[in-house]
């Protein structure tokens, strides 16, 4: 008999923090962290993030630059402004969403998508992966945040993440899949 081997685990990237209550100007300190669970690099180049969970609407959706890629257990993280995410951590994001930092890479608008920019609600929002062929590969919800299929994490304080935990669990409940994070941990 022949056996074939099917791969477990998930088999594209994942939400691995969110950062959406800040305890500044969320506008400035937001921030989304993202991790390849696989066994290989992943090319980002096709890939969008943003919080708008239909095609068409009015919140936001970036795509990642050309050439960008995700290395096997490795995190990145996505800002929606560098400057703001500089000023918290002492260290610049691997991109940001608005033009700040000249040294950052920045994604750009997926307007196919969506019209708006990102801007994560306090009271619930949606945070989605999308690949190539705009099929969403994670999705991410809190508090008051409604996608078909997954479950929301209940929401934390001011001045935490939602962190997936363990990096590689994706159940669709966000309110198992993710934990309360004190302090935020971006690319850790």
């Amino acid at each position: 008999p022949t056996f074939t081997s099917t791969p477990s685990g998930p088999q594209n990237p994942l939400i691995s923090e969110v950062f959406y209550d800040t305890p500044g100007t969320d506008s400035d300190e937001e921030w989304i962290e993202i991790y390849n669970p696989t066994s290989s690099t992943i090319d980002l180049s096709n890939y969008k993030l943003g919080d708008e969970e239909t095609q068409g609407g009015t919140e936001g959706m970036y795509r990642f630059p050309a050439g960008s890629s995700l290395g096997v257990g490795q995190k990145i993280s996505v800002a929606l402004k560098a400057t703001g995410f500089f000023a918290l951590y002492g260290f610049n994001p691997t991109y940001e969403v608005l033009e700040t930092d000249a040294s950052v890479p920045n994604m750009s608008v997926y307007s196919a998508w969506a019209t708006g920019t990102i801007s994560l609600s306090n009271t619930g929002d949606e945070v989605l992966l999308l690949n190539g062929s705009d099929v969403p590969v994670d999705v991410a919800t809190y508090e008051a945040g409604v996608y078909p299929g997954v479950t929301p994490h209940p929401g934390v304080a001011t001045g935490h993440s939602i962190e997936r935990s363990p990096a590689n669990q994706d159940t669709n409940d966000c309110s198992v899949d993710f934990v309360d994070r004190n302090p935020p941990t971006p690319g850790n």
